[in-house]
C-alpha cells in the first residue's frame, strides 16, 4: 500500500488540489506513488455496466478499451462509493479511476479529472478525492427578456456549467420563444421549439435540466403590449399585469405554458413568476371582492392546478404575499435586527398563518434575496414555509441592476451566504439569477456563476477571498495576474473600480443612467469655460479626484489583463470581452482627467488632448461592440415592440446597443462642440 496524507477539509484546498472548482469535499494525497500522464493515457476503460460518459475536451478524444491498461481512465458502476446520486471517487494511481453508483457521478468525477489535466504541466499527482453535492438542486438562470445570444453560445455555455457542476437552468425566456398557439408573443428572432428541444436534450445529456419561466400574473409586458391583449390587462393602458379574474387570462397563459412544457422536455419544474405585482384594478376584480393576496392566490391556485395536471411543479417568486402581508421589509432591509423582525412577524404575519391553508401546496415558493440572506426576516421567511410544509427553494444572484458588468466583486459573498443557509436548512434547491435588466454580455456573469457553482457544491470549503484567488486562473489557465494595494485586490476589481465610476462619471450628482431614455442628457455635467475654470475645478473637485482613482485601476487593469491574454489557454472571449469594456469605460475617466488638465492650462496642446479623446470615442464603442456581438446580437429585429418599460430597463431603451453607451454619445458630442467653441 502507498502512505496517504490526508488533508482536512478545513485546510485551504487550492495548493494542493490546483484550483478545482467547485472544491472536493475531502481528498487525499498519495506520497511516492505514479499519477496521471495525459499523454501517456491509452483509452477508457468501463467496468461495472457503465456506459461511456460524455466526456470533456481532455478526455473525449480517448478511445474505449477491453480491458485495464497502465495509465487508463477506468470508469465503474459500483455500491462502494458516495450515497449520493451526484457522489463520485476518484482515484489516481498509475492512472485513473472513477467510481460512483450512477451515471451521473461518473460524469461528475471526469470533469473533475479534466481540471486536474488543464491544472497539470506533465502529469497530475497521486491522489484521491471523494466528493458530493451539498445542494441537489443547483440552477442558473438564462434571462433574455431584452436581448438573445448566438445560438451556439448557449451550447457553449452549457458545457462550461457542466464542467463545473451546476445541474440546472431556469429559462426566462419571455418572447423570445416562437410560440405557436399564441404566435403574437414570439418576436421575429424567437427560438423555435425545436432548436429549444434540441438545447434542453443537449443539457440533459451533460446532467443539466432546463426549465422554462413564464412570467405571469405581473411582469407580462411581452404579452399585454400587444394590442390583441388589451382586453385582459388588469389596468386600461398598462401592459405589465393581467387581470387574475378574467377567464381569457389563462386560456392565454395556458397556451403559452403548452408551447414551454413542449420546447423544454423532460423538466420537473415551471416557473410562473408573480413577483412585484398589484392587482385588482379591473372590474372584474372589483366585482370579485377579493383582496390583493386573495386574487394573487387565486391566480396561484389556477395555474399550478394546470401544470401539475400537465405534469410541472410551479416555482413562484415569494415577494407578493409577503409584501401583502406587510412582513417582506423584514427580508430585505438592514434595520430589522432579530427583535425588530420577530415583533413585525408577530404583528403581520398573522394574515399569512390564517391563509395558509390556501396557498398551493404544489407550488416551490422561491425566496430571493441578492444582497443580505442572513438578514433574520429573510430566515423567518424560510421558517414560515418550514412550519406550514410548503417547499421552498431559494435565490441568490450574479447580477441585478448593475448597468454593463456585474458588481460588488462579482456579488460572491451574499452568494455564498445564501448557498450556506441552503444547504443547512434542507432546501429544495437554490437558483443563480443573472437579471437581463441592463442586459450586460453573458460572459460577464461568470465570476457570478462560478462562485455559485463553488458554494452550492461545496459550502463550507473556501472563504470568498480563497475564490477570489484562483477565479482567473480557472477562467483562463492564468495563475497569479497581479494585484494593486496589496493583497485582496483582484483583476475583476480593477475593472469594477472604474465601472463604478463609469456609471455615473458624466452626470451631475444623484443623476442615474437612466435619464437617457429619452435620448437627451438633461443630468448631464456643464463644460467649463475660459471664465468659469477655477470654480469647475472646485465643483468637481471630487469628481476629478475620483476620475484619477478610476483611471490608475484601468490602466493596472490593462496591463495585468495583457498579462491574462498572453497566457490564455482558454476564456480568450471573457478576456477580450473585458479588455474592450476597460477600454470602453476609461474614456469617462479620462475626459474628467483632461478636462481638469485644460482648467489648470488652457493651451492648445491639452485642447487638442480632449479634440482627440472627443474624436475617439466612437472607436472605443464600436470596438467593444465587434467583441460584443461575437457571441450576442446587438440589434433587436427590424420592428420589434418595446414594452412600457415600467421598471426602466436600460437594454429596454432602445432596439439597438446604444443604450449601453448614450450618455457617453451624447456627451462626447458636445465635448467635440465645445472643443470648436474654444478653438475660435
Amino acid at each position: 500500500m502507498f502512505p496517504l496524507i490526508c488533508l482536512t477539509v478545513a485546510a485551504p484546498t487550492q495548493a494542493v488540489i490546483h484550483e478545482l472548482v467547485p472544491a472536493p469535499k475531502s481528498y487525499a494525497v498519495r506520497a511516492d506513488a505514479p499519477g496521471l500522464v495525459p499523454n501517456d493515457i491509452p483509452g477508457i476503460v468501463l467496468l461495472g455496466g457503465a456506459e461511456r460518459p460524455i466526456l470533456p475536451p481532455e478526455l473525449d478524444h480517448l478511445p474505449t478499451l477491453s480491458k485495464r491498461a497502465d495509465q487508463a481512465v477506468v470508469f465503474e458502476l459500483t455500491q462502494d462509493a458516495p450515497e449520493n446520486e451526484e457522489g463520485y471517487v476518484l482515484d489516481i494511481l498509475n492512472g485513473a479511476h472513477i467510481s460512483s453508483r450512477t451515471a451521473t457521478g461518473l460524469f461528475y468525477g471526469a470533469q473533475t479529472l479534466a481540471q486536474l489535466i488543464q491544472d497539470s504541466d506533465k502529469s497530475v499527482r497521486s491522489l484521491t478525492i471523494k466528493d458530493w453535492p451539498s445542494i441537489s438542486y443547483r440552477a442558473v438562470q438564462f434571462d433574455t427578456k431584452h436581448h438573445l445570444d448566438t445560438i451556439d453560445h448557449y451550447y457553449d455555455t452549457i458545457d462550461q456549467l457542466a464542467s463545473y457542476k451546476i445541474n440546472a437552468i431556469i429559462w426566462e425566456i419571455e418572447d423570445k420563444l416562437d410560440y405557436r398557439r399564441q404566435p403574437n408573443v414570439g418576436a421575429d428572432n424567437a427560438i423555435s421549439i425545436e432548436e429549444l428541444q434540441a438545447i434542453t436534450r443537449y443539457a440533459a445529456a451533460r446532467n443539466i435540466e432546463i426549465s422554462p419561466l413564464i412570467q405571469g400574473l405581473g411582469h407580462a409586458s411581452f404579452i399585454l403590449k400587444h394590442d390583441e391583449y388589451a382586453d385582459i390587462r388588469d389596468k386600461e393602458g398598462d401592459d405589465w399585469a393581467f387581470c387574475p379574474i378574467n377567464e381569457r387570462t389563462y386560456e392565454v397563459q395556458f397556451d403559452l405554458y403548452r408551447d414551454a412544457i413542449e420546447a423544454f422536455p423532460g423538466s420537473r419544474y415551471l416557473h410562473i413568476g408573480g413577483d412585484e405585482v398589484r392587482v385588482g384594478e379591473s372590474e372584474l376584480a372589483k366585482a370579485s371582492g377579493k383582496t390583493d393576496l386573495e386574487l394573487h392566490l387565486h391566480w396561484l391556485n389556477r395555474v399550478s392546478d394546470f401544470l401539475v395536471a400537465n405534469g410541472r411543479i410551479p416555482i413562484m417568486w415569494d415577494d407578493m404575499p409577503l409584501k401583502l402581508a406587510g412582513v417582506y421589509n423584514t427580508t430585505h432591509q438592514r434595520q430589522f435586527d432579530e427583535a425588530k423582525a420577530k415583533a413585525r412577524w408577530a404583528e403581520k404575519g398573522e394574515e399569512l398563518e390564517e391563509m395558509a391553508d390556501i396557498f398551493s401546496k404544489d407550488a416551490v415558493y422561491m425566496r430571493w434575496n441578492y444582497s443580505d440572506p442572513g438578514l433574520p426576516g429573510n430566515k423567518l421567511a424560510l421558517d414560515y414555509y418550514a412550519d406550514n410544509g410548503f417547499k421552498a427553494m431559494a435565490a441568490t444572484a450574479a447580477q441585478t441592476r448593475w448597468p454593463v458588468m456585474p458588481r460588488n466583486n462579482g456579488n460572491v459573498a451574499p452568494i455564498h451566504t445564501f448557498c450556506k443557509m441552503t444547504a443547512d436548512s434542507g432546501l429544495e434547491g437554490i437558483l443563480c439569477t443573472a437579471w437581463d435588466d441592463d442586459s450586460p454580455h453573458m460572459e460577464l456573469y461568470w465570476r457570478g456563476w462560478m462562485a455559485f457553482a463553488e458554494f452550492s457544491w461545496s459550502p463550507d470549503i473556501r472563504s470568498d477571498e480563497e475564490f477570489q484567488d484562483i477565479f482567473v486562473q480557472r477562467m483562463t489557465g492564468v495563475r497569479n495576474p497581479g494585484s494593486i494595494k496589496g493583497k485582496g485586490t483582484h483583476l475583476l476589481d480593477m475593472l469594477e473600480m472604474g465601472m463604478n465610476f463609469w456609471d455615473t462619471a458624466l452626470l451631475k450628482k444623484g443623476v442615474g443612467r437612466n435619464v437617457c431614455n429619452e435620448n437627451t442628457l438633461k443630468g448631464g455635467i456643464k463644460l467649463p469655460t475660459a471664465a468659469t475654470r477655477e470654480e469647475w475645478q472646485k465643483e468637481h473637485n471630487d469628481r476629478i479626484t475620483n476620475a484619477k482613482v478610476a483611471l490608475n485601476a484601468s490602466l493596472a487593469f490593462r496591463v495585468r489583463s495583457r498579462r491574462v491574454e498572453d497566457g490564455a489557454a482558454r476564456g480568450r472571449h471573457y478576456v477580450e470581452l473585458t479588455q474592450a469594456l476597460n477600454e470602453l469605460q476609461m474614456w469617462s475617466s479620462e475626459v474628467i482627467f483632461q478636462l481638469s488638465v485644460w482648467c489648470g492650462d488652457p493651451s492648445d496642446t491639452n485642447l487638442a488632448a480632449l479634440k482627440e479623446l472627443a474624436d475617439g470615442f466612437e472607436a472605443r464603442r464600436d470596438a467593444y461592440h465587434e467583441v460584443f456581438q461575437q457571441t450576442r446580437h446587438l440589434n433587436n429585429p427590424k420592428g420589434y415592440k418595446l414594452d412600457m418599460n415600467h421598471h426602466t430597463h436600460q437594454a429596454n431603451s432602445s432596439n439597438g446597443p446604444d443604450w449601453m453607451t448614450k450618455v457617453e454619445e451624447i456627451f462626447a458630442g458636445r465635448l467635440s462642440e465645445w472643443v470648436q467653441e474654444q478653438t475660435k
